[in-house]
This record gives C-alpha cells, structure tokens and sequence, in this order.
C-alpha cells in the first residue's frame, strides 16, 4: 500500500530478490505528495548509515514441547552522515547459509542525520524446529547497501521428558498391573485348589448348555467380596463380577478380568443368606445385602452382595442351582 512519504518525491518502489543478487527500482506516482528537486548525496560522499541487529525470544510453554516458536529481530540504524536517509529493511531466516523464509518489512525508516531508530520485525519458527537458525537481511537506501546477520536457537527439550516420562509410566503401570495379578492370584489360590481357570472345554459346554437352557441357566453379579476361612483366618478378595451358569461358579479378577470357575462337580451346596454387615475384620465391607454361600469338597466360600434382595436372590439362585446340583443344600453359616 503506498502513502504519502515522509520525504517530497520523486518516489520509487524498490524490489530485492532473495538471493541477494537481485534488486531494482520502479519510479511510482503517489497521488497528494509534494515533489521536490533531487538532490543526492555527492559520490564521493556515501550515506553513513549503521545497522545493527539482535533477536529475542518470545518462545511459550508450546515451544518447549515442540510449538511454533516466536522470534523478534531488532534492527537500530544510526545516520552518521550530513544527508537524511530513508532506508528500508529486509530479513529472512533459514537453517541454510541462504535462508529463504521472508519476514515481514516494517514501513521505510527516514533517519535525518545523527538520528538514530530500531524497527522490530516479530517472525515464527516452525513447529518442531530444532537447532540454530541464520537470520540475514539488507537496509536499502544506502550508498552502498548495508546487510546484517544474526543467529537465533530452539532446544524444544520438554519433547524427550514427556517420552521419557511417559515411558517411564508405562513401565511402572506394567509391573503395578503384574504385581497386582500375582497378588490376586495368590489370594485365590489360597482359598483352595477348588478354583481353576476355564479351558476351551468349559467354555464350550457353557455354550451348549445355554443355548439349551435359556437365560434363567445363568446369573451375574458385580462387585461383591469373597471371604473364606483358610486354616482359621477370615480372608476377604475383592470381586468383580460372580457367574452362575453351565460351568460352575465364576469369580473375574477386578484388576486383571481373569475367570476362575468352581466347578459343579466340587460343589456340594449352596445357599443364601441375610449379610447384616461386619464390625470385626476391617478388611470385609460393613454393609447390608446377602451373602451367598458355596459348599465345596475343600472349603466354604461365602461372596457378600450389597444391598441385594435377599429373597429374590435366593429364589434366582435356587433355579440355576436346581438345573446342576440336585437337590440343593444347605451349608453353614460363616461366623465372623
């Protein structure tokens, strides 16, 4: 956009390549501005212009994790000289010896002699930039042309500790979940040899016999405890889902969704009562529901079942019980 200048025209548009090799001028008219004689300065006398430059990082939280990075390079001219000087500034930044990335000009700068002025020319850098950057760039209106570099970095350093971090999650995660299963499992195993994990076999049967049998052959239940007594102590793991169907009773691993099964076959009995809560092992759930009761060859399990409607459970577990184990049985109660 042309305006009307500082200085009287003549005026004239000047173009620059960025290959430095390259730059003319293109007289223009500017409708509204004074025009005044030409008076150049003498050849023998070359416009005593200096052009210093520096950048500044305006780099954000972004940049470290590898976001654009914001940059802003100063530019201060001083007019040594006895003529006014009206100087336009050009810059372009790369990683190359010839950078190509073209930063926005400012206005022409008119410095009258012993004045001295700074232009900022704000630019970004790319996303994911990394290393040192060469910025250079040209002051025309000089006799002769002036040129300057500067230099500018981006370490984005917050990409390899979020790698490292997350690695290091992922390797803690792995060995909580392997911990966590190992315990579990020892905690079920220690009720007795009565649990064991499904083959190919049992979930086979399961599916043939349900087909045959219709959805009153099955029962879920979820998030209930299941206590035993093993060589006199009451222990209590956290369950999180119970199955009643063609392959016995199921327990599901709340951390690591493995199935173990007791088998119909180990199973002598079953029953349900009324859970009024526990005050004595802190480690069994104080809550109010049912408790059903499994009989089997090597122990008694009981898996308490908050808030459940005791005579509806009993009488759905009654029917499933009724289609494996004739005829059910009673079994005694857990005294805790």
């Amino acid at each position: 956009q042309v305006v009307v200048p500082p200085a009287p025209c003549p005026c004239v548009v000047v173009v620059s390549g960025t290959d430095n090799d390259y730059t003319t001028k293109l007289p223009v008219t500017v409708v509204g501005a004074p025009t005044a004689a030409v008076t150049p300065p003498p050849v023998s006398e070359p416009s005593e212009v200096s052009a210093s430059a520096s950048i500044r990082s305006t780099s954000s939280i972004g940049a470290i994790l590898g976001g654009s990075a914001g940059r802003e390079l100063s530019v201060t001219l001083h007019n040594g000289g006895k003529y006014t000087v009206s100087s336009l500034v050009t810059a372009r930044w790369g990683s190359s010896s010839t950078p190509s990335n073209v930063i926005a000009s400012p206005p022409p700068v008119t410095l009258a002699p012993g004045q001295t002025r700074t232009v900022t020319m704000p630019f970004t850098l790319d996303p994911l930039s990394f290393g040192t950057y060469k910025v250079v760039g040209q002051v025309s209106g000089t006799t002769p042309e002036l040129s300057f570099a500067s230099s500018t970095s981006t370490w984005p350093w917050g990409i390899p500790l979020v790698l490292l971090a997350a690695a290091v999650l992922i390797v803690l995660w792995v060995v909580h979940r392997r911990r966590v299963r190992q315990r579990q499992e020892q905690a079920v195993d220690s009720f007795g040899p009565g649990f064991a994990k499904p083959g190919l076999g049992a979930l086979a049967a399961m599916s043939v016999a349900g087909l045959g049998r219709g959805r009153d052959s099955k029962l879920r239940l979820g998030d209930i405890w299941l206590i035993g007594e093993v060589d006199g102590v009451v222990q209590t793991v956290p369950v999180a889902v119970l199955t009643m169907d063609s392959r016995g009773i199921g327990v599901t691993n709340p951390d690591t969704f493995e199935l173990r099964v007791l088998t119909w076959e180990s199973i002598k009995g079953v029953d349900v009562e009324p859970w009024h809560g526990s005050t004595d092992t802190a480690a069994i759930p104080a809550v109010v529901g049912a408790v059903v009761q499994v009989d089997t060859t090597h122990t008694t399990y009981h898996f308490v079942v908050p808030n459940a409607d005791v005579e509806a459970l009993a009488a759905r577990v009654d029917e499933i019980v009724r289609l494996w184990i004739r005829p059910p049985m009673k079994v005694p109660a857990l005294t805790v």
